[in-house]
């Protein structure tokens, strides 16, 4: 494949630890997000959530039965490697770069 950038929506991010909530599955596959060098994810700043706990509970909420969906990823980051002689490579097991467009919800008086 030659895809060179790969956009997606993301279910939350969380800002303790700097991590997008992706969900996968049917029709929307996984590709789009771990095979280009660049992922860009759209997201609203209502989408941001303190922790992981509070995405786990943001992901039953947007489930359509309340169950968790089989493919969540959690991405703080591109991929990082490091061989037998400490040889760091990025982008191994997916993107070598994440870039989030976080969109502002209305403000109130505007």
């Amino acid at each position: 494949m030659d895809i060179d950038v790969g956009i997606t929506g993301a279910v939350c991010g969380v800002a303790d630890t700097g991590t997008l909530v992706v969900t996968t599955g049917g029709v929307a596959g996984r590709t789009v997000h771990q095979v280009p060098l660049v992922h860009l994810v759209v997201m609203r700043e209502i989408q941001i959530v303190q922790s992981l706990g509070d995405a786990m509970a943001r992901l039953r909420e947007v489930a359509p039965s309340g169950r968790i969906p089989a493919y969540v990823h959690f991405i703080s980051g591109p991929s990082r490697s490091s061989d037998i002689e400490n040889d760091q490579t990025i982008g191994v097991h997916g993107p070598a770069r994440v870039i989030c467009f976080l969109l502002q919800d209305g403000t109130e008086g505007a």
